[in-house]
């Protein structure tokens, strides 16, 4: 996330370059189901297995085959799928992040999500302080925590303590 999506953009594919060599033809194997290792890095995919016959993930070999068609090397898919792993990668300035996020919400096809901020503290300070008051502008996450602890919020019952006697003794 950054100021402006230029910056964004930047930022994401200095990310890609992270990923060592050889995580990233690993990677790419087990998603085509085929020992790349021997492929130049530089190169195309080699064809890849039938879909129907594939004993694998088929989700992950179809994304594969999107990354033929776009004519990406090994070694730039390597780096688009390291980085975001099986999820999105959400990159952009505040708002393209929180429009996004609302996209997702109002789909119903997100009831929350799972945030992974690749550099520490500052994506997720980031975050905390440019996108979160966004969402909360538009009255998608709370401005204020409820009271009580996380229990009570669910409205579950408190356990009894089953070491109460003991201390009592």
């Amino acid at each position: 996330m950054a100021k402006s999506r230029a910056q964004a953009e930047e930022e994401r594919e200095f990310l890609e370059t992270l990923v060592p060599e050889r995580v990233g033809i690993d990677l790419v194997s087990s998603w085509a189901g085929i020992d790349l290792s021997t492929c130049p890095i530089d190169g195309p995919l080699p064809p890849l297995p039938d879909r129907s016959t594939y004993n694998g993930q088929r989700t992950n070999l179809e994304r594969l085959e999107s990354f033929a068609k776009e004519n990406l090397t090994i070694r730039e898919i390597a780096r688009r799928i390291s980085n975001a792993g099986t999820g999105p990668i959400m990159a952009g300035t505040p708002r393209d992040i929180a429009d996004e996020m609302e996209a997702w919400y109002t789909a119903g096809a997100a009831d929350g999500f799972n945030l992974l901020f690749p550099l520490l503290p500052k994506d997720w300070l980031n975050f905390a302080e440019l996108v979160v008051p966004e969402l909360q502008r538009r009255g998608l996450t709370p401005t204020e925590c409820a009271s009580g602890t996380f229990r009570d919020r669910l409205g579950l019952p408190r356990p009894a303590n089953r070491f109460s006697s003991v201390l009592a003794a």
